[in-house]
């Protein structure tokens, strides 16, 4: 998987896994097309979406090997910092497998995970349900609706 260590609002202490921002997200979110910061930093830094695309396509073991790597450096793993857990509008069930996968077998080895985070515009019960025990995962939300 691509990754980033860190950024200026992040800081150093963690490592950055992002997807192409639009293609991984709901449509249903107001600010694609429409001041979306992660789409500004995508127009700025073409690089940038390249990477996300490299994680649109993800094998358990590369997640895996991601958050060892985590755990060898000390550092936190932020999930999304630009993108979602999405593609073609629906939830992408192989890549959150794949993440409850990878979790599941650093656990099974007696391996305590990193501080793991994401925040989603897909408010799925599902996503909850599978995510949660691993992951600190929060809606993303920008009004009353999106709320509720």
């Amino acid at each position: 998987m691509k990754f980033a260590d860190g950024n200026d609002k992040l800081g150093d202490g963690c490592m950055v896994v992002s997807r192409p921002v639009g293609d991984t997200c709901p449509s249903s979110c107001q600010f694609l097309g429409n001041g979306c910061y992660a789409e500004k930093t995508e127009k700025r830094f073409p690089n940038a979406r390249e990477a996300g695309f490299a994680n649109l396509v993800t094998e358990k073991n590369k997640i895996r090997a991601l958050i060892l790597l985590a755990i060898k450096r000390g550092k936190s793993i932020r999930i999304h910092e630009r993108g979602d857990f999405g593609i073609e509008n629906k939830v992408d069930v192989a890549y959150v497998n794949n993440w409850v996968w990878a979790c599941k077998s650093i656990i099974a080895e007696g391996i305590k995970l990193p501080e793991i985070w994401s925040y989603t515009h897909f408010y799925r019960k599902t996503l909850v349900q599978k995510l949660s025990p691993f992951i600190k995962l929060y809606a993303s939300v920008h009004n009353v609706s999106d709320m509720a």
